[in-house]
């Protein structure tokens, strides 16, 4: 990410670590734990859209990722960031986050493959919805996720139909650029000099989550 300063950021992550990376790196960033829970998740068959993972079983994940209380929490950001409050940037992980997909990868960009991985078409609006308001509001919209795919035209075709052709996204494969380590990411990115303490510590992590 090029560009001026970033002067307001918000990061939400299902991982409780990651939270406590991209805290430690980056205090001045808000950040929001959502729910990682596995209560209640409904299982799949693999399919020829759903490839499973080698010793992974294929679910959705029903009470986990961005919910109604996390969409009150951006909206409430948003609103204490206003247009004209400088450059403000909106940091979602992928898996279990935006999605409650867990354990394969998605083999095509059907919106009826992103309904799935979404947790249903009620879900999918909602997010959508989401995702409407920070752009109406200026908000950029930033993939920081350690999913290794991101490369994949798959991939990219998904986060393209979930916020709208011609959208403009970015996306910070952490796993690429600090071996997993979100708060790393983000310190190496000139963008979040100003929210980023210089000499803040972060802590090795040599786990890793989508």
């Amino acid at each position: 990410m090029n560009g001026p300063q970033i002067d307001a950021a918000i990061f939400l992550d299902n991982t409780r670590h990651k939270i406590e990376q991209v805290k430690a790196a980056c205090p001045a960033i808000t950040t929001i734990h959502v729910s990682d829970s596995a209560a209640g998740a409904r299982r799949l068959a693999p399919s020829r859209t759903l490839r499973r993972k080698p010793g992974s079983q294929l679910e959705i994940r029903v009470k986990s990722g961005i919910n109604a209380a996390t969409r009150r929490q951006i909206a409430a950001w948003t609103r204490s960031h206003p247009r004209g409050s400088g450059r403000r940037v909106a940091l979602f992980d992928w898996g279990c986050t935006i999605t409650q997909f867990k354990g394969g990868r998605p083999q095509d960009s059907s919106e009826e493959t992103l309904e799935t991985i979404c947790g249903g078409k009620r879900r999918l609006a909602d997010l959508r919805q989401m995702f409407d308001g920070l752009y109406r509001a200026g908000v950029e919209v930033v993939l920081l996720t350690n999913n290794t795919t991101t490369h994949r035209p798959v991939f990219k075709a998904l986060v393209r139909r979930l916020l709208g052709a011609g959208r403009p996204y970015k996306i910070i494969a952490s796993m690429l650029t600090a071996a997993g380590h979100k708060g790393r990411a983000l310190r190496k990115i000139s963008a979040f000099r100003g929210l980023c303490a210089a000499g803040s510590r972060t802590r090795k992590s040599r786990r890793s989550s989508r």
